[in-house]
């Protein structure tokens, strides 16, 4: 069957052509509007670009010159960045950050609304000294159970007790 008599019977809504092509030439026009190409672009990201900050101030201890950095992506409500905050992070802080060897930056990486909320929280003092945001989310992180299991975390009863000011 010749081309023009394949056309004479295709249905009205049928697309033009595309059905009439070998399989090889419509896999070929598919594959023209595959997203795959996209997934290659966005990992194609060097260390450096990983590195440079975002939009909000970063959160950062030690000196800015150091020769490592920790990058820490946590959420607030996650038990295991808990417990690496209470078991890990004093150590590391103590002996490396403190001797200014390491500069230390929490990213937050909010997890739920309540994780988003906490972050919030915690970036909010009047002059966005760090000092004062580390206190707060340690705080969060020592009271997990108490602010993140009720429906609203707001209404708890330390939270007119965080330094804030």
């Amino acid at each position: 069957m010749d081309q023009r008599r394949i056309s004479e019977q295709a249905d009205v809504h049928d697309p033009p052509r595309l059905y009439h092509r070998p399989v090889a030439d419509r896999l070929a026009a598919l594959a023209g509007f595959s997203p795959l190409h996209l997934i290659a672009d966005a990992m194609a990201q060097s260390a450096s670009d990983v590195a440079k900050p975002v939009s909000l101030p970063e959160m950062a201890l030690g000196p800015a010159n150091a020769s490592v950095t920790i990058t820490e992506y946590a959420s607030m409500t996650c038990s295991h960045c808990a417990a690496f905050n209470e078991n890990v992070f004093p150590k590391i802080k103590s002996e490396y950050i403190d001797t200014g060897k390491v500069r230390y930056v929490f990213r937050e990486f909010p997890l739920d609304s309540k994780a988003a909320v906490a972050s919030m929280l915690a970036r909010c003092n009047r002059q966005g000294r760090c000092p004062k945001i580390f206190a707060v989310i340690d705080m969060m992180f020592k009271k997990l159970d108490e602010w993140s299991l009720p429906a609203d975390p707001l209404q708890v009863s330390f939270v007119s007790s965080l330094p804030l000011a």
